[in-house]
């Protein structure tokens, strides 16, 4: 039984892996704003990573974790391959920009601290 339909049923691992560490981030700018880089790194890694499924959607050369399994993108993108590889280039550019963004923001917090540790 697959309450919320078959496409959020398969697009499921993909959201989880995105959705948990952007809601880490979320929590974590709320209460800790110094401590978001971490989990927005995280973000940013988890979407680098699912850009190489998407991708590989036409091809399924990847090893899924199970014999059997379907690939989740190529049963997602049946109807249309062929958008495979843009959707996999914008997902892996928000990727790179949250993981470069956190890289930036871990070293403005962490100059700002050492400052204020001077002072």
């Amino acid at each position: 039984m697959k309450p919320f339909g078959q496409v959020i049923y398969v697009l499921g691992g993909s959201l989880v892996q995105i959705i948990l560490p952007v809601a880490l981030l979320v929590v974590t700018w709320m209460q800790r704003e110094r401590q978001a880089p971490y989990p927005a790194f995280w973000a940013g890694e988890s979407m680098i990573n699912v850009s190489v499924y998407i991708a590989d959607a036409p091809e399924r050369k990847l090893k899924l974790i199970a014999p059997g399994l379907k690939h989740d993108w190529y049963w997602l993108l049946s109807d249309n391959l062929e958008a495979a590889e843009p959707l996999a280039v914008i997902v892996y550019a928000v990727g790179m920009l949250l993981c470069v963004g956190a890289f930036v923001a871990f070293i403005f917090f962490a100059i700002a601290d050492y400052r204020a540790s001077e002072a």
